[in-house]
């Protein structure tokens, strides 16, 4: 039918759920850090819950399945006249998706770490669970902190472009939005061109050694 094979099914069952707690947890921290700043905007919008359906852009999904690099979430709105200081929350609700990203990164070395030395740890599980619980684990540390590094690069519509915007003049801030269309342009460039693959691929070789 579509010509799926084997392989190609059991690694999307692997990746599926990694990419999806990832994705998750990145906006939900988003919309967390804007009602403890209290903007009640994405509660309303169903947005402050973990439930991955609420997140995901049918489009930007789409896109990722089509091209396997290429996919968003969909943006966490928010109504800046809640804030007290909206260009320091701004700021702060844009570093919060990354930082999350970051700790579940880290989270996922500390299991991958106790997998691989604590054996009271590796025998609570069944012995058919243990390479894929691998796999997910080490998949979820590279995708983590690849996600927290593209979206701190400060281009827009990055998050990274949202925390420098605290510390830049206005008109520069609307003089990048401008041309936010190009700046796409160029990370689509970037990705497609490898640069992120070598970046994760230096990121793989430390982690092996680190487990090593």
């Amino acid at each position: 039918m579509f010509g799926f094979s084997s392989e190609q099914i059991a690694k999307a069952c692997l990746l599926a759920p990694v990419i999806l707690l990832a994705v998750t947890v990145h906006e939900f921290s988003h919309a967390l850090a804007a009602a403890y700043q209290g903007d009640p905007t994405p509660k309303q919008d169903g947005r402050l819950t973990l439930n991955p359906f609420r997140h995901l852009s049918l489009f930007g999904t789409l896109c990722f399945i089509a091209t396997n690099f290429i996919g968003w979430a969909k943006p966490v709105r928010v109504n800046p006249l809640n804030f007290k200081n909206p260009a320091k929350s701004l700021a702060l609700l844009a570093l919060a998706g990354p930082a999350s990203n970051i700790l579940l990164s880290f989270l996922c070395f500390i299991l991958l770490w106790l997998n691989q030395n604590y054996t009271p740890f590796v025998e609570l599980l069944p012995k058919s669970l243990s390479q894929p619980i691998y796999l997910m684990l080490f998949v979820g540390v590279i995708l983590n902190v690849g996600m927290a590094f593209f979206n701190l690069l400060p281009f827009p519509p990055l998050d990274g472009f949202r925390v420098i915007s605290y510390f830049l003049p206005l008109d520069w801030v609307i003089a990048a939005e401008k041309y936010q269309l190009f700046f796409l342009i160029a990370l689509i460039a970037l990705m497609y061109f490898g640069f992120f693959r070598i970046l994760l691929g230096n990121l793989t070789d430390f982690i092996l050694k680190s487990l090593m």
